[in-house]
């Protein structure tokens, strides 16, 4: 019993508020949209599989982190910049006692109003997937820290600034072109897409984010955004690099890796919260998507 309470503790789905209770930091807010705090030390969320639905940019100064994004493993040092974007899964593995971080969190809803019409974001998209952490360079280090500094003297202005929400908000929109050029500059052959693929993909992420549990099917996403599901899939991939049915199948194996995680609950339960019709279908679809069966995966976790 006791086992299945710490299995099911290890399961977050981190709320925006809840950065907030972190047990080691200081920071100010902008109408609870955006928190810029500082982190020291050891947290309590290490050893924990987190599932944030909001922006997040984390400068180590210094100490070391190691972390599973969507299951891969990433090493953090000193001068790395973490972008944790929403509907990654992110397992905190271990933080050194050292460990200090800055840390940028934006809200989903904010977020979405910072980036709406920057589709240059969606090309890098895959990319924070797979490969979130950048190592800065000290000009780079420098133009980081100097960005920290601004972000705070604007959101510090508190309500002198008669447009101060507007005003941060440019300020975002200018640090994600700025974050574009890092990762253009890292990433030269990346596929080139017109801004309408961008929008669609856009969209259909979000669809998949709400209806995956419901729909797996391609043509159904394209039925949703008036398009053919083999235009869906060349557009997606055009952005992406990977087609539409690769980012629903993710969608999916990362929910059920996090639900079983989850002691509590039997593969039969995970199958049915996820929309198969039986635990037999569920296991060949997880073990085809991950290598392994949904058994094998609840005990080497």
């Amino acid at each position: 019993m006791q086992k299945e309470k710490t299995r099911k503790e290890a399961v977050e789905r981190l709320s925006f508020d809840a950065t907030r209770r972190l047990e080691s930091y200081k920071g100010v807010a902008l109408d609870g949209d955006v928190v810029v705090l500082d982190v020291r030390g050891r947290s309590h969320l290490a050893g924990r599989s987190l599932w944030p639905a909001f922006l997040t940019f984390a400068y180590c100064g210094r100490g070391t982190a190691r972390v599973a994004v969507n299951d891969r493993v990433c090493e953090i040092g000193a001068d790395d910049l973490l972008i944790a974007v929403g509907e990654s899964r992110y397992d905190l593995l271990d933080l050194s006692p050292d460990f200090e971080a800055r840390l940028v969190v934006v809200s989903q809803r904010y977020a979405q109003e910072c980036v709406a019409g920057l589709y240059h974001l969606w090309r890098y998209l895959f990319v924070l997937f797979t490969s979130p952490v950048l190592h800065l360079d000290a000009r780079e280090k420098a133009w980081l820290s100097h960005t920290y500094e601004s972000l705070l003297r604007r959101i510090g202005r508190g309500r002198t600034h008669l447009y101060r929400r507007e005003a941060v908000t440019s300020f975002m929109r200018m640090v994600i072109y700025d974050i574009c050029d890092l990762l253009g500059r890292r990433h030269r052959e990346l596929p080139q897409a017109s801004s309408r693929a961008y929008s669609t993909f856009d969209e259909f992420l979000r669809l998949v984010a709400a209806h995956f549990t419901e729909h797996r099917d391609v043509a159904w996403y394209g039925c949703r955004l008036c398009i053919t599901p083999k235009y869906l899939s060349e557009l997606v991939k055009s952005v992406s690099g990977r087609s539409a049915g690769y980012w629903i199948t993710l969608f999916i194996v990362l929910e059920a890796k996090s639900l079983l995680q989850d002691g509590s609950l039997s593969v039969k339960e995970v199958a049915a919260r996820l929309g198969f019709s039986n635990q037999s279908f569920f296991g060949k679809y997880f073990k085809n998507a991950a290598g392994i069966s949904p058994a094998e995966y609840r005990r080497v976790r």
